[in-house]
């Protein structure tokens, strides 16, 4: 599959240092995004949770009752998982509005975020994202690394938000959750087309967001219809290096008859 991303002139930066610069979930320009309905457990489904993850509780409530030791702790705990289970219940609404509000600052602290189309030829994202189309558009070869599945998730658009089911506290199942609320967006951004590429906040990252690029990843680069000869001639240079020599180099030029760009290939 071949992504595309629309830059201003940070699109030559990402050619010269090979890195794309993903964001934390809690910068994104919309509100709405990674703003989920939160939907609290059932009682039965709390109860079962609770006895399943033992050591989860343990962890965050059972020690501080200082009822003994781990065992005693144990004992103390599968008397009385009725009660526990009933002040879980009466915590939830509040616990979940917390959530709520918190949800992205949450999966920011553990994932960054890269956005990409599958098309080129959107005058809207050239106008909004390719500064009034005088940037340019990179082409990426999804199958190449630092793309990888499952971490590319292609959005889906709709009308109602994405509903986060809060089962646990691990980082293995909010990143589950994460990815579905990741791959929802509101349909009137449907245009767009967007593809996306998550990525766990980690070492391989530097700054905790900045992603190195395989140069066979880079597969093609488009001029707006508007890009200056300065910054084209700084595209050019990028792209006269060794690695680079597959990379194909196209133009987007203004339709004399629709409301379109045509993409050709420059010569």
């Amino acid at each position: 599959m071949k992504i595309f991303q629309y830059c201003d002139e940070g699109g030559a930066v990402i050619l010269e240092t090979l890195e794309l610069r993903l964001t934390p979930p809690d910068e994104f320009n919309d509100p709405f995004e990674f703003a989920p309905t939160v939907n609290p457990a059932s009682r039965e489904q709390t109860r079962r949770h609770l006895l399943d993850n033992f050591d989860e509780w343990y962890e965050y409530d059972g020690q501080r009752l200082g009822v003994g030791d781990r065992s005693a702790t144990r004992r103390y705990f599968l008397d009385h998982v009725d009660s526990i289970v009933d002040g879980k219940m009466k915590q939830l609404p509040a616990f979940a509005e917390i959530l709520r509000q918190q949800f992205s600052a949450m999966a920011s602290r553990l994932w960054v975020v890269g956005s990409f189309s599958k098309i080129d030829d959107s005058i809207l994202m050239w106008s909004h994202y390719a500064e009034k189309h005088t940037g340019i558009v990179i082409g990426f070869d999804a199958q190449q690394r630092p793309f990888y599945a499952p971490n590319i998730l292609v959005v889906e658009y709709g009308e109602k938000k994405p509903i986060y089911s809060h089962r646990s506290e691990s980082n293995e199942e909010f990143a589950k959750e994460f990815h579905k609320v990741a791959r929802s967006k509101f349909k009137h951004w449907e245009y767009e087309q967007e593809v996306r590429i998550l990525m766990p906040r980690s070492r391989s990252l530097r700054e905790g967001r900045y992603m190195a690029l395989e140069p066979q990843s880079v597969v093609s680069v488009c001029f707006g219809c508007r890009t200056p000869e300065a910054y084209r001639q700084r595209v050019r240079a990028a792209l006269a290096k060794p690695h680079f020599q597959h990379v194909k180099l196209y133009e987007a030029k203004l339709s004399p008859s629709d409301y379109k760009v045509d993409i050709e290939l420059c010569s």
